[in-house]
């Protein structure tokens, strides 16, 4: 499946052109199968699309950082090339080579072939200082390939910052000197409808629950009747929810062509060659 990118590509002749940037239509599915039970789930099959098509540009033996890491579990992608992470705690595998601020990262300068930032903007105070701490551990040449949120619940309080626009990255990447190869949507409306049928029963529940545990007496009772009937409910219409509505929406994003509702946006930017070390 190829998404039509929002931005004209950089050229790809000539001295600046490498392998890792010579693709600029964020196309998943090359090397690594994203299967149906992953279409269930518009958003991390959006962003694994990203990390897939990352994984597809980025040549044998080059160096990769993924910053903002987690529990890396975009390693298996790179096990062609070398990879390294950050993230601001170590997780418990112990896997996380630099512990850091995204925003002022204690990696080189000019040192990687490849970074990767997936859903992690929107957790910071400063995202640009963020954007232009990826420009400067970059070797010039180097590709930079980010997702950002463009809609979705709060999450993570209280460090959930931002959504961003397509504009707003565009922004933000020139200001910090890459060239925008591609800012491409995560889907359009039927996508974020997916997302947002497959999220609602658990986001409900746990609200019904919230007043449930805040009642006494009868009214406790009469919650927990009703918490309890929700719950069936919910069961019950879980293949639906969870499978057949996400994955018919999934197909029928296609129609929407403007994509002005997406879930947020995959970036693949570049470090000019030309740029100083």
């Amino acid at each position: 499946m190829t998404l039509e990118s929002n931005k004209t590509s950089v050229p790809t002749s000539g001295p600046e052109s490498t392998a890792m940037t010579a693709r600029t239509d964020i196309d998943a599915e090359g090397r690594f199968s994203l299967g149906l039970r992953l279409r269930a789930d518009t958003e991390e099959y959006s962003k694994k699309r990203l990390v897939a098509y990352a994984a597809s540009c980025v040549p044998a033996g080059a160096l990769v950082l993924d910053a903002g890491a987690g529990t890396c579990p975009h390693r298996k992608y790179f096990a062609h090339a070398r990879y390294e992470s950050t993230d601001f705690i170590q997780n418990p595998d112990n896997t996380i080579n630099y512990v850091c601020d995204i925003q002022n990262m204690t990696c080189p300068s000019a040192h990687y072939d490849a970074a990767l930032c997936v859903q992690v903007l929107d957790d910071l105070p400063e995202p640009q200082r963020a954007v232009n701490e990826l420009y400067r551990v970059l070797k010039p040449g180097g590709a930079l390939f980010l997702t950002a949120p463009m809609s979705g619940r709060v999450h993570n309080e209280p460090y959930h910052f931002f959504h961003f626009s397509k504009n707003g990255l565009d922004l933000m990447f020139r200001k910090a000197g890459f060239e925008v190869v591609s800012i491409t949507p995560r889907g359009g409306i039927f996508w974020y409808y997916a997302y947002m049928v497959k999220r609602t029963p658990k986001y409900l529940l746990r609200q019904l629950q919230t007043r449930r545990d805040a009642a006494t007496g009868a009214t406790r009772l009469l919650r927990s009747a009703g918490l309890a009937a929700a719950r069936a409910a919910c069961w019950l219409s879980k293949p639906f929810t969870e499978y057949a509505i996400p994955i018919l929406f999934f197909h029928l994003d296609g129609i929407d062509r403007e994509r002005a509702f997406t879930l947020g946006y995959a970036c693949h930017c570049r470090k000019p060659v030309a740029a100083a070390r």
